[in-house]
């Protein structure tokens, strides 16, 4: 990745957090974010959280994965002033991923919503690039559109304390787990704008990059989001990145199928059956996680974890005990 000697007005905040890793070929995202910026400056970037998520900008992190079969990430803005009007473009390169969808939020802000439902377009989107998500609001004209920005935090539902304001989702699937990819923000068609015409105000299309004038195509030297596929254990029957107890649960809940069993049900060998073949991956596998290509930290299976799982196991055991006792007592065995 190339580093730029331009920096926001704040220093970068780095943290890690162990995020879910993916089923085989899943996809990570690495991606760097930075706390709120001073006075005179608006922050926009791609982070694979969403609202309640432990959202980003909330926790900044390094480390981010995805499903195989493909997933979501999604826009963050964090203005200084009342933005109006708001117009992005974001290109992918590399074959690993394609754009399938994108959406604008548009919350109830007060007695308005924060867009105009005329002026917002959520993308015209193909497989390398969503180009003009916008979302406009003619704050000076009352009963329409209230835009984003310290004056609309409070009434806001996707605007997180530090500042930022959730303001699109981007869709992707996965078309080769065996390449990469990465995603870019630029400068879209309706550049971006406030109360008073368009923003002067300094705009950073990444928290790693410098400042960007608000013109169409204008776009950072530092990439945003970086493709890399993964692969996880066969046990991982939840696809969060960890054998634990919750995929006991899910083995034991799909115990006794006997064909057309998946993964997701407790298959871990892929023979269409949920037995005690998948049990004993699943013992063996107990505790693993993937390690990242990219992280400071991995996670380690909580203790809460392992007593679930060895609680379930015992009573599974008992059960088949009183099972066997009960069929070699009707059978005299």
């Amino acid at each position: 990745m190339m580093k730029s000697t331009a920096r926001p007005p704040k220093a970068i905040m780095a943290s890690s957090m162990t995020l879910p890793a993916v089923a085989k070929s899943g996809l990570l995202a690495c991606i760097l974010l930075a706390p709120g910026l001073s006075r005179a400056a608006t922050l926009v970037y791609l982070s694979a959280d969403g609202a309640g998520q432990s959202a980003a900008p909330v926790s900044p992190q390094e480390t981010l994965e995805f499903l195989p079969a493909g997933g979501s990430f999604h826009i963050w803005v964090e203005p200084d002033a009342l933005l109006t009007g708001i117009s992005l473009d974001v290109d992918k390169s590399g074959s690993a991923i394609r754009f399938t969808g994108s959406t604008i939020y548009n919350p109830s802000v007060g007695a308005d919503t924060r867009w105009l439902p005329g002026l917002i377009r959520d993308g015209s989107v193909t497989d390398a690039e969503v180009s003009r998500i916008e979302g406009g609001a003619l704050a000076p004209l009352v009963g329409f559109g209230t835009g984003i920005g310290p004056t609309t935090s409070s009434s806001d539902p996707f605007y997180e304390s530090t500042g930022g304001f959730l303001f699109a989702t981007i869709d992707f699937t996965v078309i080769d787990p065996d390449e990469t990819s990465t995603a870019s923000l630029s400068i879209g068609h309706n550049l971006m704008s406030d109360s008073s015409g368009l923003a002067s105000e300094s705009i950073y299309l990444g928290p790693s990059d410098g400042p960007v004038t608000n013109s169409v195509g204008a776009t950072g030297t530092v990439v945003d989001l970086n493709f890399v596929a993964r692969a996880l254990h066969p046990s991982d029957f939840d696809t969060d990145g960890d054998v634990d107890g919750i995929d006991f649960l899910i083995w034991q809940l799909g115990f006794g199928i006997t064909s057309g069993a998946t993964r997701s049900q407790g298959d871990a060998d892929d023979d269409g059956k949920v037995d005690s073949t998948d049990l004993g991956l699943w013992q063996t596998q107990f505790g693993t996680v993937p390690t990242p290509a990219i992280a400071s930290s991995v996670a380690v299976p909580e203790a809460t974890t392992l007593y679930l799982a060895i609680a379930g196991l015992s009573v599974l055991l008992a059960t088949l005990g009183r099972c066997r006792s009960q069929r070699c007592s009707r059978h005299r065995c």
